[in-house]
């Protein structure tokens, strides 16, 4: 949510690469409506984004691959904040197989510590008709000095388009949370939504 220039490449052959820079980063707090912790100014400057990707299809087959970095300067600490990642997807007959990795290093620097963080998923969904169902996987570890972090996420769902821009689903979500210097706090979660959405 900060002023950028972006820009993007014509898609030839099925790539397309884009790029943009940020001269100020600003973070808005989870609770940016005014009912809570306000706007938070980051720190962080000169925000450079490049990433490319690949969509086409092979046959039968559609083929997505991408791959992201971003780097950043928090000049009060004197270092820099890097980040990148890979994600492809490959579907075929109804069956949609993705995955996808991300890598942060300095997270927070100049604010309270400059952490790291991997994250990386895997999913597979199948559709035919209105039908879809699929299930998907996320794990992240959050790395800050002696403190570990790390968290599991299953989810299982379903959902069928009613025509006309109407959805309904129903997902199911497993979470695990563990962190290595308070292990009372370790929780396990389970929770389940019925979704409804709509597109017009």
């Amino acid at each position: 949510d900060a002023p950028k220039i972006s820009s993007f490449t014509p898609r030839l052959a099925g790539f397309q690469v884009g790029a943009s820079d940020t001269p100020d980063a600003v973070v808005h707090a989870p609770f940016a409506n005014g009912f809570g912790v306000s706007v938070v100014d980051s720190g962080v400057e000169d925000v450079f984004e490049i990433a490319a990707n690949y969509a086409d299809e092979i046959g039968s087959v559609d083929l997505g691959v991408d791959v992201f970095y971003v780097i950043g300067e928090f000049p009060a600490a004197g270092i820099d904040t890097e980040e990148f990642g890979v994600g492809a997807s490959i579907g075929f007959a109804g069956f949609t197989l993705g995955g996808a990795y991300k890598e942060s290093e300095n997270l927070l620097g100049g604010i309270v510590i400059a952490a790291d963080e991997t994250i990386w998923t895997a999913g597979l969904a199948y559709g035919t008709g209105p039908w879809t169902v699929g299930v998907a996987y996320i794990q992240s570890e959050f790395e800050g000095g002696s403190t570990i972090l790390t968290t599991d996420f299953l989810q299982i769902g379903g959902g069928y388009s009613l025509g006309a821009g109407v959805d309904v689903g129903l997902d199911i979500q497993f979470i695990t949370n563990e962190i290595n210097t308070l292990p009372n706090s370790n929780a396990d979660d389970t929770s389940a939504g019925l979704v409804l959405a709509i597109s017009f």
